[in-house]
């Protein structure tokens, strides 16, 4: 074994970093299980006119995309981001005459580096066989699950069934989450949110006397125009990370507030600037 090369990320022209690299790095953020992005973004839904198939949602993000695990060498394989840009149509196999029958709808991604010849992603519908007595459940009967897979909903195939309907389908997929040890608790009431005057003097809450490394959320068009100020001395801001959203960004910015020591958030040139904050701790 030796030093895996290049490092992420190198400057210099004419670098190739590796996907399985990326992939790590991105995974190290993420709890390994990954999941949707948003809430229901992935979910899956019957045919406005029930027949035998499902709608998988998608559209513009955070619609649609997902973090899909990869499993087929899941020690150094890492996490793939997939994106579905509108509605999938998914046909459900015929029914059995006899028993009921659990299907398994899944985002699957195929990676030839490990296994097999595709290199892609698809929304599979993976059918079950039937089994007296199958449900939503139990799961009776449910197919084995393919390698490097997320399961976004199973559906139940009733007996001599011709159309799928709502109370057919169980969504599971779940939201993806940060590894624990990047959980950010919040300073004071939990999402703790107001909205502040420029340079409205504040203080740690009573629960969290000393502030270290808090992460400051500001909503507005740009990060650069706010500044930070400890006992009445300018502080260095790091921002971390923005999100776009509307008309304002969402920026991620820290600095340390030591034990007893009064703060302010300010913007340059302005008094009268108001901003929505969410104040939380990184631990």
């Amino acid at each position: 074994m030796s030093e895996f090369q290049p490092p992420l990320a190198l400057e210099a022209a004419g670098i190739k970093h590796p996907a399985q690299l990326v992939r790590q790095a991105l995974s190290s953020l993420l709890k390994p299980e990954g999941g949707t992005v948003s809430a229901g973004g992935l979910a899956v839904s019957a045919h406005v006119a029930p027949n035998m198939s499902v709608n998988v949602n998608g559209g513009a993000p955070p619609a649609g995309e997902a973090w899909v695990p990869g499993s087929t060498s899941p020690d150094v394989q890492g996490l793939y981001f997939v994106w579905n840009d509108g509605v999938v149509n998914k046909a459900i196999g015929a029914s059995n005459e006899a028993n009921p029958r659990v299907d398994t709808v899944v985002a699957h991604v195929k990676d030839s580096q490990y296994t097999g010849a595709e290199d892609e992603w698809e929304i599979e519908v993976l059918a079950g066989a039937p089994e007296a007595g199958a449900t939503l459940e139990n799961l009776k009967g449910a197919a084995a699950l393919p390698d490097s897979c997320l399961v976004l909903a199973y559906v139940l195939v009733p007996a001599k069934a011709t159309k799928i309907e709502a109370a057919d389908i169980k969504n599971v997929a779940t939201s993806f989450a940060l590894e624990a040890s990047l959980t950010l608790p919040s300073v004071g009431s939990p999402a703790e949110k107001k909205v502040i005057e420029s340079g409205e003097e504040l203080e740690p809450s009573a629960s969290h006397a000393t502030i270290v490394n808090a992460l400051i959320f500001l909503k507005d068009r740009k990060a650069q125009q706010w500044r930070a100020e400890v006992d009445g001395v300018d502080v260095d801001i790091s921002t971390i990370g923005e999100t776009p959203g509307g008309a304002f960004v969402t920026h991620a910015m820290k600095f340390v507030v030591p034990a007893g020591k009064k703060y302010r958030i300010y913007k340059v040139g302005e008094t009268n600037a108001t901003i929505e904050v969410n104040y939380q701790q990184l631990l």
